[in-house]
């Protein structure tokens, strides 16, 4: 069971605990009992400075596991397998419906949207070898180590991290390994918080303490696995050929027409009287030729006969059924997109270090909290890194545009 001493101890630091139960107090109290606000006034120390947050209540609930990637519980993607590979970071989302198709997260609703914070159990197992774990505060890019493990067996411990639009990260260091995370209470602004007391004294203005170390860059969020193509939709069968139509009878002939009377040839003209045998003389001249007979009538064409009738069309067949076509494959994503914040060094630069940078990757850079005297540019980018330039100690969000394959 999670304490109150033991979640402000392990994720954050508390300046006053109060656990308040029917009415009654109850100082300095190392359990927990369900149903119990333990209200806190929350901090946290970024890039050498301290957020505090507004006075927070924890409430309990009845656990649920929001993640797992252990294949036995078969979680859907966003909050399941595979394993963390060594140095791997993945961001996971902590309200809402949390659903993957009809698969639904069993912590879905459990945290509400106000939620500032949760008090989670983490667990590691199957690790490949000796590392660690971390908890990611996503928009200051803090790591919260929560654990170390090891091959020899299963690791667990509790904390808690501060939510960021409900989404919070994990760092997986030096090994890969399982990861289980239950949620087991959460925190929200505390609805006393700003009842206001009676004024006490003024104390004395303590002494100004050091300023902490810079926080270590968190890694960069894996991108996710590429959604499976959808299989390829069923042919249809073909549709019948409809039957052939039936051919209409052929037409008759009609009968040839009679062969009209041949004309008549005309009379031949009269041979005329020889001659008496004289003394030959000269040859005379050629006697004009006898008139040619004339042509007789040209016997008439008899008439043509009548064309028999067209044999009808025959019913054309029925078009065959059309084939049903197959669902459409789910789309693929195109393009993977990972957005990042980090703050310029003191000297106004710094290296990048982001395993999802390729060769073939696009970076695009922004101050977060408006711009400085200096711009803000890329000086170089390649293959898991870049190095920016612009105001020293702003802050700026990086988003990285990757291609799907």
């Amino acid at each position: 069971m999670l304490t109150s001493k033991q979640v402000v101890r392990a994720a954050l630091i508390a300046s006053s605990v109060i656990a308040v139960a029917a009415g009654s107090a109850l100082a300095q109290s190392s359990a927990t009992f369900p149903g119990v606000q333990v209200r806190t006034a929350l901090q946290i120390n970024v890039d050498g400075r301290t957020l505090t947050m507004p006075p927070s209540a924890l409430q309990q609930i009845a656990p649920c596991r929001l993640v797992s990637t252990l294949a036995a519980d078969n979680f859907g993607n966003g909050w399941g397998g595979p394993a963390f590979a060594p140095n791997e970071s993945r961001m996971y989302a902590a309200n809402g419906t949390m659903n993957a198709g009809s698969w639904v997260n069993p912590c879905a609703n459990a945290v509400p949207n106000d939620a500032v914070a949760i008090a989670v159990m983490v667990r590691a197992l199957n690790a490949t070898g000796n590392g660690s774990l971390s908890l990611i505060n996503v928009w200051s890019a803090t790591l919260l180590p929560i654990l170390n493990f090891s091959p020899a067996g299963e690791t667990s411990a509790q904390g808690g991290v501060m939510l960021t639009n409900s989404i919070f990260g994990v760092y997986a260091k030096d090994a890969g390994t399982d990861v289980t995370i239950d949620v087991v209470g959460y925190f929200i602004e505390d609805p006393l918080g700003n009842v206001t007391g009676p004024k006490g004294a003024t104390g004395a203005i303590g002494a100004t303490g050091d300023t902490g170390p810079i926080g270590p860059t968190g890694p960069t969020g894996a991108v996710g696995p590429t959604g499976a193509t959808g299989p390829e939709g069923v042919t249809g069968p073909k549709g019948d050929t409809g039957p052939e139509g039936v051919t209409g009878p052929k037409g008759e002939t009609g009968p040839k027409g009679e062969t009209g009377p041949q004309g008549e040839t005309g009379p031949q003209g009269e041979t005329g009287p020889k001659g008496d045998i004289g003394p030959k003389g000269d040859t005379g001249p050629k006697g004009d030729t006898g008139p040619k007979g004339e042509t007789g009538p040209k016997g008439e064409t008899g008439p043509k006969g009548e064309t028999g009738p067209q044999g009808e069309t025959g019913t054309q067949g029925a078009p065959g059924l059309n084939g049903t076509t197959g669902p459409q494959g789910a789309t693929g994503p195109g393009v993977t997109v990972g957005s990042h914040v980090r703050t310029l060094s003191d000297s106004g630069t710094l290296t990048v270090f982001d395993s999802s940078i390729t060769a073939t990757s696009i970076v695009l850079v922004n101050y977060v909290h408006g711009s400085g005297p200096d711009p803000l540019a890329i000086v170089s980018q390649g293959v898991g890194s870049f190095v920016v330039s612009g105001s020293k100690n702003k802050d700026f969000i990086y988003v990285v545009l990757n291609p799907s394959p």
